[in-house]
């Protein structure tokens, strides 16, 4: 009986040895796992923004263009010495055709 109950303390003895090194185990793979949980939910961060900012281009897009065609109205338009330009020239061909107009008649109703 003797024989018995000391087999079984070092059985016992054993079987706790094993038990504290399966329990520090599990305790060191717990860090390790929030620790690469901790760096999933970085990447998974850094992967929303990157959706959010394509998402905020997706729809600037028509605005985009609605901008382009603005600007390229905008272009078309005359400068500002390119208007006096055309102002003079109407009045200067104005004038001109007056007085031709004039000349013209003075010459046919010359007394």
């Amino acid at each position: 009986m003797q024989q018995r109950v000391e087999a079984l303390e070092k059985g016992m003895q054993k079987l706790e040895g094993k038990i504290d090194r399966l329990t520090e185990l599990v305790n060191g793979f717990g860090l390790k796992t929030s620790e690469r949980l901790g760096t999933i939910e970085g990447r998974l961060t850094g992967i929303e923004k990157t959706l959010e900012s394509r998402a905020a281009k997706s729809d600037l897009t028509p605005l985009e263009a609605k901008i382009a065609a603005v600007d390229g109205k905008i272009a078309h338009l005359p400068t500002t010495s390119a208007m006096i330009t055309l102002m003079l020239g109407a009045v200067g061909l104005s004038l001109g055709g007056a007085a031709g107009l004039a000349f013209t008649l003075f010459r046919i109703f010359k007394p």
